[in-house]
């Protein structure tokens, strides 16, 4: 065989090589779950845009139509597009990020594991990983159908209603009038606040489940954001993600009637109680009868409170459907002890109470997600949640979700107490007069930045 021959001979190899490789890649594209955007670009969850742009740069230059025989080839050059689309859509991809890992919450509850089980970490777990979220994609997107035809059947209503409503429409606007001319009279006429306070005291229907289900929704587009790795808001995406964790774990222990609450309208109680309401999805995703109307919580206050937290307290039970029963400790005659002693006493099933301390908080030191209580208290778990969280995460957290929070942490307080004990952080005076007197003015609670200042405000 002539050299010419043989370069023919391995020009055409290449050839046929190169053939193999798109028809392979063609192949595995058609065979991608379409739902599942990142099984199509052959990408793992949590990388970057950038990422994925050079993915598909590389894939679609592979199977592009003009650049293969293959007659597969422009239907799976169409998902590869659609992929990449859906993947560089924020609210497309937090929504595949949240039924990726709702789906690994599942597993683990079935399989009753908890964080530290070794069997996550192998290929079983993995493949079944992938199988539950192909079953987690469907359903959901089972659900987004039934939605979308009951909005549609919905409006088909509405539309032939329309026309037949106009003029019933015409008449009742004068009946109103007429009607509201009788309660009226000119001697008596509404005031503008009747009429402010007549649209604002319209009671609540949120339900449980629909704040459980918003809970999840915000958690998971803020778990979707792309931040440096170095940055405050990654730290705190870790965070978030290891905290919910603990919660499912939680929940695989334990059933929702047998898990309450502590909570005092902190800061650091309020981030717990926004992360444990998002780990509850997964139990109300297909049925959202199974939520109860309310979670029972505690709240042990000292003997003088703040008003101000109080207040807050009761905004919290009213907007997340806490059933809380308060508890005033005041040493020797009652303390914090005999306060849970009561509580449980009261609700006997109760098995594990979600906590709100922090690494630097006292006694938190040597605590775990996971603590049984001394000897000589009521016996139950705490479970922390946030217990390594930092100051300014909990603060980051809670201004980038947009949460409500005590407004004394506007005036300078970074730790809540009682009031004899607590006081603006001296900190985040902005005058820098020694004079103690009222009038020193205070930066807000978030601009604090170290652990170990939160509490300088109290004795």
């Amino acid at each position: 065989m002539s050299s010419s021959d043989e370069q023919d001979t391995l020009d055409a190899l290449e050839r046929e090589a190169s053939e193999f490789t798109k028809d392979a890649e063609i192949d595995r594209i058609r065979k991608a779950f379409t739902l599942d955007a990142y099984a199509v670009l052959d990408l793992q969850p949590g990388v970057t845009e950038k990422d994925i742009k050079i993915q598909y740069r590389k894939k679609s230059l592979l199977i592009h139509p003009d650049k293969t025989k293959n007659p597969a080839a422009p239907d799976a050059f169409d998902r590869l597009k659609k992929a990449q689309t859906s993947l560089l859509d924020e609210k497309e991809r937090e929504y595949l990020d949240g039924c990726i890992a709702d789906a690994r919450r599942l597993l683990i509850r079935e399989h009753k594991y908890n964080l530290d089980s070794p069997e996550l970490k192998t290929e079983e777990f993995k493949k079944e990983w992938r199988a539950k979220t192909v079953h987690v994609l469907l359903e959901e997107e089972a659900r987004r159908r039934r939605q979308a035809k009951a909005k549609l059947q919905e409006e088909g209503r509405e539309r032939r209603k329309e026309e037949e409503e106009l003029d019933a429409r015409k008449r009742k606007r004068d009946q109103d009038k007429a009607w509201e001319d009788t309660l009226y009279n000119s001697n008596n006429p509404p005031s503008q606040k009747d009429r402010d306070e007549s649209t604002t005291q319209t009671p609540t229907t949120t339900s449980l489940a629909d704040i459980i289900a918003q809970c999840h929704t915000q958690i998971h587009s803020f778990l979707a954001e792309v931040h440096p790795p170095d940055s405050l808001l990654a730290a705190v995406q870790r965070q978030t993600r290891i905290s919910l964790d603990v919660a499912a774990t939680a929940l695989t222990r334990y059933q929702l009637h047998e898990l309450s609450l502590s909570y005092n309208g902190g800061k650091d109680c309020l981030v717990l109680l926004v992360l444990f309401l998002a780990s509850l999805h997964p139990i109300i995703r297909n049925d959202s009868t199974a939520a109860p109307s309310s979670l029972p919580a505690i709240y042990a206050l000292p003997p003088d409170p703040f008003p101000t937290v109080e207040d807050f307290v009761r905004w919290s039970a009213h907007a997340y459907h806490l059933d809380i029963i308060k508890y005033t400790t005041d040493p020797p005659r009652s303390t914090l002890r005999s306060s849970f002693e009561n509580y449980l006493s009261l609700n006997p099933g109760v098995k594990a109470i979600f906590v709100g301390t922090r690494r630097t908080d006292p006694h938190g030191a040597k605590l775990t997600h996971f603590d049984r209580t001394d000897h000589g208290w009521p016996d139950f778990v705490r479970v922390h949640p946030v217990i390594d969280w930092h100051y300014a995460e909990i603060w980051a957290f809670i201004r980038h979700l947009g949460l409500r929070y005590c407004p004394l942490y506007d005036q300078g307080y970074t730790s809540l107490g009682g009031q004899m004990d607590t006081h603006p952080n001296p900190k985040l005076r902005i005058d820098s007069s020694p004079i103690q007197d009222q009038n020193h003015r205070y930066r807000p609670a978030y601009e604090l930045t170290e652990d170990l200042e939160e509490r300088l405000g109290r004795n």
